[in-house]
């Protein structure tokens, strides 16, 4: 986009989340006090619509245009604190939350603007401060991966993960129907590897792992339970 503001275009963060229970996102974003200015949308990765809200004149397509007002479609009043409930309605896609704003300035336009987007637990996996950021668009695009179904001819056949959430230990129970050589690693939400619970042989039958958490934050993430043809994994959450 070509406007008096070269230096405030589009900004686009790209997150890996991995997860297999998020069902509902929530959105809470503080605005400015020209709130007439802003728009967002939720998509997927073939660019159809999940959800939106705020001035539909300014659009996707309208950041540094400087046209927004109170009168269009779907324009917020100043200072508005936007709230949604969003189903994601499917897995194994990319979704991408856009924030608009028409005069190319962000959200610094008086008080504390915000955003974040939390799980169906109530978790922040978004969570920033807008009211120094100058911007036209902002895009944060997140990764759903599905839980890996695994026939019993890979032989893992069961994971459970106790309790959940859980603050201290997490226990772990898995079944295999035989030997096999496991890695049990856990991610966050952006896709990283913060934590490598075992690595080794196991042999056939029920296996019982008790998982310290002493290094986890209060949050979301993923165990993967895998070997070299397959992998089954299961979202826990860290409360303290």
């Amino acid at each position: 986009t070509i406007d008096d503001f070269e230096d405030r275009n589009e900004l686009a963060v790209q997150f890996e989340m991995l997860t297999t229970e998020v069902v509902e996102w929530f959105l809470e974003l503080q605005l400015d006090d020209f709130g007439q200015e802003s728009y967002w949308q939720i998509s997927n990765q073939a660019g159809e619509i999940i959800a939106f809200g705020g001035n539909e004149e300014v659009g996707i397509n309208g950041g540094g245009s400087g046209q927004a007002s109170i009168d269009q479609m779907g324009a917020y009043l100043p200072g508005t604190l936007v709230t949604e409930s969003i189903t994601i309605p499917d897995f194994d896609d990319c979704y991408t939350f856009s924030l608009v704003d028409a005069f190319g300035d962000g959200l610094s336009g008086g008080g504390d603007a915000f955003l974040k987007l939390k799980d169906e637990n109530g978790l922040p996996f978004l969570d920033v401060n807008l009211d120094s950021t100058a911007f036209e668009r902002l895009d944060y695009t997140y990764k759903i991966n599905a839980i890996t179904s695994v026939s019993n001819n890979h032989g893992i056949a069961e994971l459970e993960l106790s309790p959940n959430p859980s603050s201290e230990v997490l226990n772990i129970k898995f079944d295999l129907k035989e030997p096999s050589f496991l890695n049990l690693i856990v991610y966050d939400l952006l896709g990283q590897q913060v934590e490598v619970i075992n690595k080794s042989l196991f042999n056939s039958g029920t296996h019982h792992i008790r998982a310290q958490l002493d290094n986890l934050e209060n949050g979301m993430y993923l165990l993967e339970l895998s070997n070299k043809t397959a992998s089954l994994s299961k979202t826990f959450t860290v409360i303290r």
